[in-house]
């Protein structure tokens, strides 16, 4: 389960929606209560100690705070497929599903009607020369008419909210599981790959809706009108059933011949997706490199397979749409040669005419099964552009009474690790350990796997001996989350996002002030050049934060680890874009933070007033000590600062 912060906002009168169900609490006492959306269309209030319920209204908002949607998830700790996600976005789904079954079979009764009149109108109404009777029929058809389009609108209303449930319930389902994924799954994905595969389950989720109301109406429109054929004459029945079938199973084989361009389309496109995000973020290196040409190229060759795979598709779907659009008319060739081979002795004109208006509703009927099928080609390919995601097993679970308030302390006991099984060991028997308080360095040349260190003490990597621990528990027996949201990090080369400098200070959450993101700059240095903007903390960061210097981009990241008052810093390179009177100015800032630092480095002034410096070098602690102590050591340390005092 996931939730999801929402504003109870009376403007949008949400008390008369469905938004799913949603905890909050009274702010009187803080006590829990569940809003729950009502048969009636209206949410009610229930409290789950008392069991009290009360429907909601314009002033609940005002009587509650910190309201959440809650989202349903897939199961965690074990793979997943797609029948699972489906269930999870079908799920309290039962009142639209019987109400697109509801309004779908009225709509499939009353097309029937026209069939019906024929009949009626030929044998009794015209031979009577009655007018008034005439009008009469013509105004009950007009009002069948009227209900037969009442009932396409609820049906249509019905299917919109059914598709509006699955598409929130799958969206949070799919990026729910995106977020447990271990970090290794992001590793045989490139960015624009991987989003292609996250976002097709918008396609999967509107062909299956789509898929699955035109099946059930074109069955409930092709049942009523074959029986009506089989009521008139049985030698029709079954011609109808028999072309019917034919032409189903020539659709079923176009759908199947469909598949296999279709996922190669899919394919292609992703490729070719991934392909272009990559140009884009990198076109400063292209041009540098005068590789413009090169990638140009690398693009037509993804482009020209991506056109091949659509103009097979296009073939073939022109075919199909070929097919349909004849099928009405073989039908009718059909009943006229069965009409023709029974002779003088068949039907009457008036019977007649209402079996073909009826073989018309029921090749109708078959023609818009047969979109429905071909939909199905593509989510077969689709549900495969999903698979990887759904069949990667997330991490574990958080274990009850993992959730701990941190005190400063942490410690990777000869903890080894490596990137790939085959690959060489990135991490050797590395031992690391800060107090609480305390200012703690690593140092090495690149490569030496210092950011590996990070990932670890994050738990976005698990090591392969050795363990990591806070205030002396190991990690692995904790909430990884609950770790992580009580850590202030600072990753190397993170740009600033878009929105403001206030969104990027405190986030998303509404539990943090402008007050705090003050507090935060200004022990950060950053807070005078934030009041020099015209916007102050309003001020927008555009694409790559193209409108602030290195060094005020790193200070506004610095601010937004330092807002929440976090037991622990993890900086990588906080500093590189400073020069050393605006680097001293925000280290003495640092210093003021009662926060336990763990700093990487490659210019050593800003790791000089560091209680303790572990020295790496090709994965393996070579070095540990003081600044000073280091310094007058011979010892690859001495090395490193003389070569950056050369």
């Amino acid at each position: 389960m996931r939730a999801r912060r929402v504003r109870l906002s009376e403007e949008d009168r949400w008390w008369l929606g469905d938004s799913g169900a949603m905890l909050a609490f009274r702010r009187a006492d803080d006590r829990p209560v569940v809003l729950l959306p009502g048969g009636t269309g209206r949410y009610r209030v229930v409290d789950p100690v008392t069991g009290e319920s009360a429907p909601a209204g314009a002033r609940t908002a005002d009587v509650l705070r910190d309201a959440s949607v809650l989202h349903p998830g897939l199961d965690t700790g074990e793979r997943s497929s797609m029948r699972a996600l489906l269930r999870v976005g079908g799920a309290k789904a039962r009142s639209e599903i019987v109400q697109v079954v509801a309004f779908g079979l009225s709509a499939g009764l009353l097309a029937l009607a026209p069939a019906v009149a024929v009949d009626l109108l030929i044998a009794k109404v015209i031979p009577a020369g009655d007018p008034v009777a005439l009008i009469q029929f013509t105004a009950v058809l007009a009002g069948l008419a009227f209900v037969a389009a009442l009932s396409h609108i609820l049906r249509g209303t019905a299917l919109m909210r059914l598709e509006g449930r699955l598409a929130a319930r799958i969206g949070a389902a799919v990026w729910d599981r995106l977020l447990r994924l271990r970090s290794e799954f992001f590793r045989r994905f490139n960015a624009g790959d991987l989003a292609a595969r996250s976002l097709v389950f918008q396609d999967v989720r509107d062909h299956v809706a789509g898929v699955a109301a035109d099946a059930l109406l074109s069955t409930l429109f092709a049942l009523p009108a074959l029986g009506l054929l089989f009521y008139y004459d049985a030698a029709l029945g079954w011609a109808g059933t028999c072309l019917g079938l034919a032409a189903l199973g020539v659709t079923t084989a176009f759908c199947i011949r469909q598949i296999k361009p279709q996922r190669r389309y899919l394919e292609t496109s992703r490729r070719l997706l991934g392909d272009l995000q990559q140009f884009m973020n990198g076109i400063a290196k292209l041009r540098t490199t005068c590789a413009e040409d090169s990638a140009f190229a690398a693009w037509a060759r993804r482009y020209r397979e991506h056109k091949e795979a659509e103009i097979r598709l296009s073939v073939l779907n022109e075919r199909l749409v070929a097919f349909s659009a004849a099928v009405p008319a073989l039908g009718s060739a059909a009943l006229f040669a069965v009409v023709a081979a029974q002779g003088a002795g068949g039907l009457a004109t008036e019977d007649f005419l209402a079996v073909h208006t009826a073989a018309m509703v029921l090749f109708m009927a078959i023609v818009m099964l047969g979109n429905s099928a071909r939909s199905l080609a593509f989510v077969k390919p689709a549900c495969e552009q999903l698979a990887p995601i759904l069949a990667s097993t997330p991490g574990s679970a958080p274990r009850p009474g993992a959730r701990v308030k941190l005190q400063g302390e942490i410690l990777l006991d000869r903890v080894s690790f490596g990137y790939s099984e085959i690959g060489s060991m990135v991490l050797q028997e590395v031992s690391i350990h800060a107090r609480p308080g305390e200012f703690v360095a690593i140092v090495g040349e690149s490569g030496a796997g210092k950011s590996t260190v990070f990932r670890l003490a994050l738990g976005l990597e698990q090591p392969w001996s050795g363990a990591v621990y806070y205030d002396g528990r190991d990690l692995a027996s904790l909430d990884v989350n609950a770790v992580r949201r009580q850590i202030g990090m600072v990753p190397q080369g993170a740009s600033l996002q878009n929105g403001t400098i206030l969104d990027n200070i405190i986030g998303v959450g509404n539990d943090l002030t402008t007050e705090d993101a003050w507090r935060a700059a200004h022990q950060a240095v950053v807070d005078e050049d934030i009041r020099a903007m015209p916007m102050g903390l309003h001020t927008t960061v555009g694409e790559n934060s193209a409108t602030f210097s290195g060094g005020q981009g790193q200070r506004i990241r610095i601010a937004g680890a330092l807002v929440r008052n976090p037991r622990l810093l993890f900086l990588d390179e906080p500093t590189s874009w400073l020069d050393t009177q605006t680097q001293a100015r925000t280290m003495r800032g640092l210093e003021e933070s009662a926060s336990t630092r763990l700093v990487i480095a490659h210019r050593l002034s800003t790791i000089r007033m560091a209680n303790r410096i572990y020295m790496l070098k090709v994965g393996q602690v070579v070095q540990v000590g003081g600044f000073d102590e280091l310094l007058a050591a011979d010892g690859p340390f001495r090395d490193l600062a003389r070569r950056q005092l050369a």
